[in-house]
């Protein structure tokens, strides 16, 4: 098949980007034992495809774990499968993790690597500003006492 779209940058996000503790969600499916379908609900990540500029959602990759090597792979999985023209991508965007970042081994290294070309990045902050204020409350007040609650000494 000829790749048909193109894009000129995209983001990825899951709803968590802590890899200690992935987001799975419960997905719907249809297998067939013979002549019949029987429907099955299966747990797997997810992770959302945007379009950008525009930020259209373009569907999303299925990483088999968290690691970086599984979640490139998926992501060109889909591009590959869905004729997305990976020339024309300059840019692409995501959460500001070490999976995601790691200079040698991360996500975004790793498709660079993949499609032979050195690509915009743009990381998010908001988890960075989140981690900060964290730990600079945690110091001033103490840790929470239970997950959803907080009581400061």
């Amino acid at each position: 098949m000829t790749p048909s779209r193109s894009y000129s940058a995209f983001g990825y996000s899951d709803y968590m980007q802590q890899p200690q503790s992935l987001r799975k969600d419960k997905t719907m499916v249809n297998h067939n034992e013979g002549t019949k379908y029987y429907r099955q609900i299966i747990t797997e990540e997810h992770k959302s495809l945007i379009q950008e500029p525009e930020s259209k959602y373009i569907g999303h990759a299925t990483p088999t774990n968290g690691s970086a090597l599984q979640i490139k792979n998926s992501i060109i999985h889909f591009l590959e499968t869905n004729n997305i023209v990976t020339s024309d991508i300059v840019a692409i965007g995501c959460g500001g993790t070490v999976v995601n970042t790691g200079f040698r081994t991360g996500v975004i290294r790793q498709i660079e690597e993949h499609l032979k070309t050195p690509l915009q990045w743009f990381i998010c902050q908001l988890h960075v500003n989140e981690l900060s204020l964290r730990h600079l409350f945690q110091h001033l007040d103490g840790k929470t006492s239970r997950p959803n609650g907080f009581s400061g000494s």
